[in-house]
């Protein structure tokens, strides 16, 4: 028995310290019901396709291999999901998601004056390196925003989404060192939490502990995805936010004020159909890729959907029509249908002709054809 005992003993010492340097991670948000008492445990790939669904950028990140439990996990920690028939009460809040690097149990006692409860909604296992993790927000954000973020963002700014110069479309992944950021950050939890409780924000913070951040895991500890082409040049211009740059006079906390910006094309990738604010909507759509204007469809300018209304163009006599989230695609609808109607009617028309054809075809001869012709004359 003594022997079962001291050979069980460094198992539940290895157990308890793998706990104690796992990664915590907290979601705040205003549509999910407080953490529950079982906090599972999930692996860094796990959290990977967590993050992936969270930013939009799940296409760039195979599920073949997931299990259940995974998908489970996706489901319960990745976010809202998207509704065919989405309203504007449906509206997804925009999503940040902040790896913090150097966690310690004075800055979660801090987290905890501020939020009141700051309990983990789940914990990474075996939390991959300090070089890893930039590798990994690198990537997410090369993948979220089609190239590199303006590297000129103050902490304030970072975490604002009405800031367009920091932002690209709905989503935003940051790391940041919290040997030299934890007061910047920590003074900017009453704005991350009016955003939150506006349902204008979701946010994700990943807390790394200190015992990790150089770890000898391996720098593929996150898996293997996908990336898209050409982005070797974007990921090499991205840098973390700088939390005592120089602060623009004009950014304020969750300010909304609307810049001049000129006409420039979409950027490529996915546009949302809804912007919080009438700047964010022309930034993410280049002012309608010039083909209309941004305007309120639902809601208030507070709390409402800003998309984009096209407008017809004339260009040497010829008049286009313009569609999509950001007018950047032309519309045919009206040669379609054109096109599908004058075939549909064709068709139709063929169609009876044969019919009729075949009627007449199908109707009986009269019963004596020669009736009506005289015989030969008698001799």
């Amino acid at each position: 028995m003594r022997l079962s005992i001291s050979l069980l003993l460094p198992v539940l010492i290895g157990a308890a310290h793998a706990v104690s340097d796992s990664a915590k991670v907290y979601i705040f948000s205003s549509s999910r019901p407080g953490s529950s008492s079982n906090t599972p445990d999930l692996s860094p790939e796990e959290a990977r396709l967590v993050v992936a669904q969270r930013l939009g950028v799940s296409h760039y990140h195979s599920l073949n291999d997931a299990s259940d439990k995974t998908l489970s996990y996706i489901n319960d920690f990745g976010g809202e999901q998207t509704e065919l028939f989405a309203t504007h009460a449906d509206h997804k809040p925009m999503q940040l998601v902040i790896f913090t690097e150097g966690w310690t149990s004075q800055l979660e006692q801090s987290m905890v004056s501020s939020w009141g409860t700051f309990k983990p909604d789940f914990r990474i296992m075996y939390p991959p390196s300090e070089v890893a993790n930039k590798a990994f927000v690198r990537d997410m954000i090369v993948q979220s925003s089609g190239a590199a973020l303006s590297s000129h963002c103050g902490l304030e700014q970072a975490v604002n989404p009405f800031q367009t110069t920091c932002w690209a479309g709905q989503a935003r992944i940051m790391h940041l060192d919290m040997k030299s950021n934890s007061s910047a950050f920590l003074g900017l939890q009453d704005e991350i939490r009016t955003a939150v409780a506006h349902h204008i924000m979701d946010v994700v913070l990943v807390a790394m502990p200190e015992s990790t951040r150089k770890s000898k895991h391996s720098p593929k500890s996150y898996g293997s995805y996908d990336m898209p082409i050409g982005s070797h040049n974007a990921r090499a211009q991205i840098e973390e936010p700088m939390a005592d740059g120089p602060k623009s006079s004009s950014a304020h906390p969750l300010s909304k004020s609307v810049q001049s910006k000129p006409i420039q094309t979409a950027s490529q990738g996915r546009v949302s159909l809804c912007h919080t604010s009438l700047d964010l909507c022309s930034t993410s759509t280049g002012n309608c890729s010039g083909h209309g204007s941004c305007y309120l469809k639902y809601g208030t300018e507070d709390n409402g959907c800003f998309t984009c209304g096209c407008k017809k163009t004339v260009n040497e006599g010829k008049t286009t029509y313009w569609g999509g989230a950001a007018c950047a695609k032309e519309d045919v609808s009206s040669q379609f249908w054109l096109l599908a109607g004058f075939s549909v009617l064709l068709i139709g028309i063929v169609g009876w002709a044969i019919g009729m054809m075949f009627a007449i075809g199908e109707e009986k001869l009269p019963g004596v054809i020669g009736a009506g012709v005289s015989g030969p004359k008698a001799r």
